[in-house]
This record gives C-alpha cells, sequence and structure tokens, in this order.
C-alpha cells in the first residue's frame, strides 16, 4: 500500500489527485454539518449576490449558499460513486469471468448481450433507461450502473482469457481443482488489479454521467444539492451571476480530473504490463 503512494504522490499531478480524493473523502462526512448555512435555506432578499465573505461562493436565485450546495453535495457524490461502480462491478465482473472462463455458446451469448450495451454511448443508454423508468436520483444511479456494467465485463473477460493460459492455472488442474475454485479462488484474485484500475476510471465516468442527467433535469431533484442540478438551476443566469454555474462546474472538473490522474497512476501501478518496466523507489 506505501508503495502504491509513494508513486501517485511521486510528481504534482499525482499528489493533487490524492489530496482532492481524500479532501472529498473528508467533506462527506463532515460537509453538512460545517458552520455555513443549510442548502435549503431560502432568502429571496439575497438573491444572485456575487462572492462576498457571507457567501464565499454567492447566492442563487432563491439566495441559497452556494457553497452550502458544494459542500452538502460532496456526500452526494460519494454516494453516487460508491453505488454506481458497485454495482456496475457486481453485474460486470461475474458475467466476465463466466463468459471468460466458460468459453463456447455461454462465451458467445453473454458477449452478445455486453456488445449491445457497449453500442450506444453511456450517456445515451442512461438517458434511455431514465425515460422508461422515470425522474430521479436513484434511477440516474441505477441508469449510470448498467451503463459501466460492459466495460467492466469485456476487461474481466479478456483477463480471464490470458489467465487461462498460465502455468499456476494448468498446475491447479493438475491437482483436481475444480473449474468453481479455479476461477473463484485463482484467477480471480490475480484479475483485481485491473479490476481496481477500471473501477477508479468509471468514478469519474459515472459522476459525469450523473451529473449530465441531473443538468437535464433527469437526476436528482430540488432541495437536494447535486451539482448537476445547481449547474441546471443556474444556467440562465452564466451571463450576470456566473457563481450558481462557474463553482459547480469547477468542483465536477477537479473531481473527475482527480479521479483520472488516480486511476492513471493505480494502472502504472497495477497492470502487468506496465509493472515491469516500472521502478518505483
Amino acid at each position: 500500500m506505501s508503495r502504491i503512494l509513494r508513486h501517485l504522490t511521486a510528481d504534482w499531478t499525482g499528489r493533487f489527485a490524492v489530496t482532492v480524493v481524500a479532501l472529498l473523502a473528508v467533506l462527506s462526512v463532515i460537509g453538512s454539518v460545517l458552520p455555513v448555512p443549510p442548502y435549503a435555506t431560502i432568502d429571496l432578499g439575497q438573491s444572485l449576490q456575487p462572492p462576498s465573505l457571507a457567501h464565499p461562493f454567492g447566492t442563487d436565485i432563491l439566495g441559497r449558499n452556494i457553497l452550502s450546495g458544494i459542500l452538502e453535495g460532496t456526500g452526494l457524490v460519494v454516494y453516487v460513486i460508491v453505488l454506481t461502480v458497485g454495482l456496475a462491478a457486481l453485474a460486470g465482473v461475474p458475467l466476465g469471468l463466466v463468459s471468460g472462463y466458460a468459453g463456447g455458446v455461454i462465451d458467445q451469448l453473454l458477449m452478445r448481450v455486453v456488445d449491445v450495451l457497449l453500442v450506444f454511448p453511456s450517456i445515451l443508454l442512461a438517458l434511455a433507461i431514465v425515460s422508461t423508468l422515470g425522474v430521479g436520483l436513484e434511477n440516474s444511479v441505477l441508469a449510470m450502473a448498467v451503463a459501466q456494467v460492459g466495460p467492466f465485463a469485456r476487461l474481466v473477460r479478456g483477463s480471464v482469457l490470458a489467465a487461462k493460459q498460465s502455468l499456476w492455472v494448468e498446475n491447479a488442474r493438475s491437482v483436481g481443482a475444480t473449474s468453481i475454485s479455479i476461477a473463484l479462488g485463482h484467477i480471480l484474485p490475480n484479475i483485481a488489479g485491473p479490476v481496481v484500475v477500471q473501477a477508479t476510471f468509471a468514478t469519474g465516468t459515472s459522476l459525469l454521467g450523473v451529473a449530465a442527467l441531473g443538468f437535464l433535469g433527469l437526476g436528482a431533484q430540488p432541495p437536494t444539492p447535486d451539482w448537476g442540478t445547481m449547474l441546471y438551476e443556474n444556467r440562465n443566469y452564466l451571463t450576470t451571476s456566473p457563481q450558481g454555474v462557474i463553482f459547480p462546474g469547477l468542483a465536477i472538473f477537479l473531481v473527475v480530473f482527480a479521479l483520472n490522474i488516480l486511476g492513471e497512476g493505480l494502472r502504472e501501478v497495477l497492470d502487468p504490463r506496465l509493472r515491469s518496466t516500472l521502478v518505483i523507489t
């Protein structure tokens, strides 16, 4: 663990990414109890105020403190990331594992299902699912989770196909290990690295997707402090009071950028093809 952390913080981009992710985790716990006015507090007399000491990020059309929305929204961001990626991995990893290890007709059938998921851009697939299930944060999370199943399944299948040819799998077969024990006890632990890397990249994609659905009015509904919904509510005041768009947009950008940098760093450490050429001091 310390080796991975040293590599991730070897340059300024890595240190920035780790700092942003750590700050997000901390604020998701304490963001709603910090000494700022609750985001749900409406004060029409303070509508569209620019940044000031009283309102560091300004206010929106309803006089709500934008800083409060950003801070309270961190908990929602972590909820979205964990649930979306967790559901996608929970479905995609077993799908790819069964497909890659079983082969034959089962592999062909399962991969055709995955191909259907992959043929659509994730946001279009999510839009179709939300349009069917209805508006709301839970449906948005489910939609993005379904959209992320395909990449997990494809990655795991490819890793399983490579692992099946390895000597340690042949040795396990020679001593009478069952297919289930080989798949779960030998192959799955050895492909955990690529899965972790995919999960890290999927967090940024999921956050962008849910924020996009929120911006379209299909995600979390007011007064839930969702960053995408905040962009949607303040889009008409971009030229006169841009703080309502700038700060939620900047928050989304920083978190997604940090998660992508973190994913790239983890890939360099955990990907066996890169690990052999990587020197970590």
